[in-house]
């Protein structure tokens, strides 16, 4: 991952591509595939997709678009080893298929690589266990990803295993920079890959074959040397470091819903830990930058909440909260029935292609791709009613405690 020429082609135009993107180059490919062999495949009752990394995510793009080609009911097993996920657009656009081909699909997977994006709904994910760095050559937590590392048990079965540090923070700021509005995640995109094929540019331009420093070089040293000359190296490193990591955090709190607060502090933490580490800062070096680090969070937090989160404003000047656990269940009730209606319409606009002529066919397909019913639907209701019960759960603790 550190020569240009795989970081241009493969990670910064196929990997990161998937975050913006409901059709990367190498999924149209496999659609390509899909079209040229699709009578040859359907001589066969019992196919299976597989790949690793960016060619699990690509077993699986296969699997879920299988039906536009007739080959759903063919497809029987579908692996993903340690495959990147997909962006919420993709999802949402392919929903149905997903859902159908869901119950043939696994994921086994083990480093950041199989956490990164949006997991499949219904699909059956696992995480499996890898030999122990100790000892092992070449192993780190960015070759981690690779398959010789994997542990089997007596009967040649994957192992299970948990999630690594490196992977609960990269899976967060895969799905924060994905959930974001589309200008502003493609611009980040842009960005990060930009900065990620200029870094590696510039260390494979810094010196020659033969370990001397190029031209080139020199100038990149000079300039750096001169920065840190007028700043001095523990500022600007620490300033640097705690700046993208704040970043990334605070993009975490406004984006991710589903992280509480405390939540990101932890990720913000073991960041911290594992800059520390790599850098092999001393104690109070590495003090301070969690200091930093953290108290950018928190200003930032508040910033954003005192100029957007109305709620949060409101509980500022009135710290009562009032509850009505009635009215959460009742609009979650609603919500199901609203799920209901669009439902029973899809099933009427269903009819409606036998009786539209060509011109409005596509105005009708158009429609029906917005209706049926609803995930986001669904888990608002859940929320609505989860929130009721936990509110409902804590006055019976507190009154019991007082009665107590």
């Amino acid at each position: 991952m550190g020569e240009l020429d795989n970081v241009v082609n493969d990670w910064v135009g196929a990997d990161i591509g998937l975050v913006n993107s409901t059709c990367t180059n190498q999924q149209a490919e496999v659609d390509r595939f899909l079209e040229k062999y699709k009578d040859q495949l359907n001589g066969y009752d019992n196919l299976a997709m597989a790949g690793h990394s960016l060619g699990g995510n690509l077993a699986e793009y296969a699997t879920i678009v299988s039906s536009e080609y007739g080959l759903d009911d063919n497809i029987k097993q579908c692996v993903s080893m340690d495959g990147p996920g997909f962006s919420k657009e993709f999802i949402d656009k392919y929903r149905d298929q997903i859902e159908k081909m869901s119950g043939v699909m696994y994921h086994p997977r083990w480093s950041f690589v199989g956490t990164m994006l949006n997991d499949l709904p219904r699909v059956n994910y696992e995480y499996v266990e890898v030999a122990n760095k100790d000892g092992v050559d070449g192993y780190n937590a960015l070759t981690r990803h690779s398959t010789e590392y994997l542990v089997y048990d007596e009967n040649g079965n994957l192992v299970e295993g948990e999630q690594d540090d490196l992977s609960k923070i990269t899976s967060v700021i895969s799905e924060g920079v994905d959930h974001l509005p589309a200008p502003i995640g493609n611009a980040l995109i842009t960005l990060v890959g930009g900065a990620w094929i200029g870094f590696t540019w510039a260390k494979e331009n810094i010196l020659d074959d033969d370990g001397k420093i190029t031209p080139t070089g020199w100038d990149i040293v000079t300039g750096a040397v001169g920065v840190v000359a007028v700043l001095g190296l523990k500022t600007v490193v620490v300033t640097v470091a705690a700046v993208a990591v704040a970043i990334i955090s605070v993009i975490a709190v406004a984006v991710i819903t589903e992280l509480v607060y405390d939540t990101v502090m932890i990720v913000a933490n073991s960041i911290c830990d594992m800059v520390g580490q790599f850098l092999e800062w001393p104690g109070e070096v590495s003090a301070i930058f969690r200091k930093t680090v953290l108290s950018m969070i928190v200003n930032a937090s508040a910033w954003f909440n005192s100029n957007f989160n109305s709620g949060y404003r409101t509980a500022s000047f009135d710290p009562t909260i009032r509850v009505d656990t009635a009215k959460l269940r009742g609009y979650a009730e609603r919500l199901g029935k609203v799920n209901q209606r669009l439902t029973t319409l899809d099933g009427r606009m269903d009819d409606l292609y036998f009786k539209v002529g060509l011109r409005d066919l596509f105005n009708l397909i158009h429609a029906d791709l917005w209706t049926g019913s609803n995930w986001r639907i669904t888990n608002c209701a859940k929320y609505l009613n989860e929130t009721a019960n936990d509110f409902e759960g804590t006055e019976r603790n507190v009154v019991g405690q007082f009665q107590g």
